[in-house]
């Protein structure tokens, strides 16, 4: 069985849905599959090779990450500044004021790190069969996505207005169809 949805990264992915549907009215199945490549081990990856050519502030990261993926999915700032803490938390990254502006730079680690990483766009990695994590057939308004949006809404229903007995048998149910949908993926 192949497991294609294992590196995605849905907060990103709803994320840049949502932008999506806010500012053009929709999206397509590439843009799904733009918007889950930069989840947030692609966006460690990116921000260690925008680094790579020198110390920049936020702002200049979030460009060149833009410019390096040519992608019209681009990472937000409120995505991009706790990784930079977390990467500076773990040795790879260092920062520094610079005339009121905080400025990253890459570490004798992040240099390391950087010098083994390689980018997560399909044109720049050349195999674009292993770098998207949605798969090609991805159809957003079939019978399963109908589906499982009639789900879900239930179940917000429930959450909402069900006693805890409804709510614990409606969990039982959720459950139960899971782990049928594990048994039609394990029976191809």
């Amino acid at each position: 069985m192949n497991n294609s949805w294992a590196n995605l990264d849905l907060r990103s992915l709803v994320e840049n849905l949502r932008e999506s549907v806010r500012n053009f009215g929709g999206f397509s199945p590439d843009q799904v599959r733009q918007a889950a490549s930069m989840g947030e081990d692609a966006l460690k990856t990116e921000i260690l090779l925008a680094l790579k050519s020198g110390a920049k502030t936020g702002h200049e990261i979030l460009n060149a990450i833009t410019e390096s993926t040519h992608t019209s999915a681009k990472p937000k700032a409120a995505t991009l500044y706790p990784l930079l803490e977390q990467m500076t938390d773990l040795g790879l990254v260092a920062s520094s004021m610079k005339k009121d502006r905080k400025v990253y730079a890459l570490t004798e680690a992040g240099l390391d790190a950087a010098e083994s990483a390689t980018p997560s766009n399909p044109e720049d990695a050349g195999d674009t069969s292993k770098t998207w994590g949605t798969p090609n057939w991805v159809d957003l308004r079939g019978e399963l996505a109908v589906a499982s949006k009639r789900l879900a809404t239930v179940a917000f229903e429930v959450a909402q207005h069900g006693s805890k007995e409804q709510q614990t048998k409606a969990a039982e149910a959720i459950d139960q169809a899971r782990r049928q949908l594990h048994e039609i993926l394990a029976a191809e």
